[in-house]
């Protein structure tokens, strides 16, 4: 292993768990060298593979709690028809953590029975998202997942299990906006501070959010100038981003 292409995969592996498709993506190399660098960080002890697909540095903390894992181990088969989103996806890049929140699943409409299914029996409450999910939410969330239908989850570049932290953080806002997801404003807006400040996609992001029709409160919340605030929620995020 050439000790650049070392020192890349090591940095890009510390911002969090990756797919073979991001490091890829990251370092610009073919998939067949990616995994033979990951191989001899696995096999110097260097990286660990957590579930399907994915990596991280060794030691890392994983996903904030049990509950996210269970998500992931009852949605890895549907991959990529499912998908962990929202703040657990985020959680590294949070100021603050919570004992109990709630999940986020995005799935195609058409795997949609099965993944409420595995996500029942793994003991977790389905709460659709087109529903009144906020109330579920409020009684017991940390065991509760929202649950949204989605198509073509590779379009917005999603290929496993785990959506990218950039449409993580999106959708997050999008199910808080919606009243599904208690989540304050501010902090998404310190979350996206971090985002960016750790190698986030500012193109993917924006692109994402221009399709869920958050853009303008996107360029409001790291706008330099209050007046692209649009309104209450892209005035919270920019306190959060800038503070």
């Amino acid at each position: 292993m050439t000790r650049g292409r070392h020192a890349q995969l090591v940095a890009a592996l510390d911002e969090g768990e990756k797919t073979t498709s991001e490091l890829v993506e990251r370092l610009h190399v073919h998939r067949i060298t990616v995994r033979r660098l990951l191989q001899e960080l696995l096999a110097e002890g260097e990286a660990e593979q957590t579930v399907r697909g994915r990596y991280r540095r060794a030691g890392a903390r994983p996903l904030i709690g049990k509950d996210a894992l269970a998500i992931l181990a009852a949605v890895e088969q549907l991959a990529p028809d499912a998908h962990l989103t929202g703040f657990d996806v985020l959680a590294p890049l949070a100021h603050q953590f919570f004992v109990e929140y709630p999940h986020l699943v995005y799935v195609e409409p058409a795997s949609s029975i099965e993944a409420a299914f595995r996500l029942a029996a793994a003991g977790f409450v389905v709460v659709p998202a087109s529903g009144r999910a906020g109330a579920a939410v409020k009684a017991e969330p940390g065991k509760t997942v929202v649950l949204r239908e989605q198509p073509n989850a590779e379009r917005y570049g999603v290929h496993g299990p785990i959506a990218s932290r950039e449409k993580a953080w999106v959708d997050t806002l999008r199910e808080s906006h919606r009243g599904n997801l208690p989540f304050d404003y501010v902090e998404l807006g310190r979350v996206l501070r971090a985002l960016l400040d750790r190698d986030g996609d500012m193109r993917r992001l924006r692109n994402y959010a221009r399709r869920m029709g958050y853009a303008a409160r996107l360029d409001a919340a790291w706008a330099t100038s209050r007046d692209l605030a649009t309104d209450a929620m892209a005035e919270q995020l920019r306190a959060g981003f800038w503070s």
